[in-house]
């Protein structure tokens, strides 16, 4: 969730973090929320509009290549469209032919970055529950029964985690799981918890 990008980005001391998600807004909706180093919201004097600007500078000629604009995505699913983007002046992206693109011997601004993983996937769960127990003494916890609703999964994972940890820890608390398993079509409530 939200708050594992908030954890991550301070944890991983990494220059900024991007949360998918529509937040607690309806299921047809989706969104990215961003921040920065330390969990510092992104906003408009601080970086936010330069990522809109650039955003704007690859959607653009995307569109106008492949004429996405019009077209709905099963039409897009059934003309099997095979793009792939091709850097041009101005490190601005045109959208070639996936056969163009193989026979292309330019090199992308990422390709020309040091020979290091442009993407490394980390699992930040156990490090998130550590921290998470600390705002607590597990010690001096008694025998509890908690109602944990993971609002349609969305947290279930975490919340198993939890458990884990207190169950090796035999701290005398269980955990009665409502709305565990993950649904994105949230039969059970939006994820609001304003409702």
């Amino acid at each position: 969730g939200t708050e594992e990008i908030y954890f991550a980005s301070f944890y991983l001391d990494v220059d900024g973090g991007i949360e998918v998600t529509a937040s607690h807004n309806p299921m047809d909706y989706n969104g990215m929320k961003l921040v920065g180093r330390d969990a510092l919201p992104i906003s408009g004097d601080s970086g936010l509009n330069d990522i809109r600007d650039l955003a704007e500078k690859l959607v653009s000629p995307f569109e106008q290549a492949a004429d996405l604009s019009t077209l709905d995505v099963k039409t897009i699913n059934s003309k099997k469209m095979d793009y792939s983007f091709h850097w041009g002046e101005q490190d601005i992206p045109e959208i070639i032919t996936t056969s163009e693109a193989a026979s292309s011997t330019e090199k992308s601004p990422l390709e020309e970055l040091p020979n290091k993983a442009l993407y490394h996937q980390q699992s930040i769960l156990d490090p998130y529950v550590e921290h998470l127990l600390t705002y607590i003494d597990l010690t001096k916890l008694n025998s509890l029964k908690l109602v944990v609703n993971a609002g349609n999964g969305a947290a279930g994972h975490v919340i198993d985690a939890i458990e884990a940890q207190f169950k090796s820890a035999n701290v005398p608390v269980e955990f009665i799981k409502v709305h565990h398993e993950a649904d994105g079509s949230f039969p059970n409530g939006i994820p609001n918890p304003l409702l």
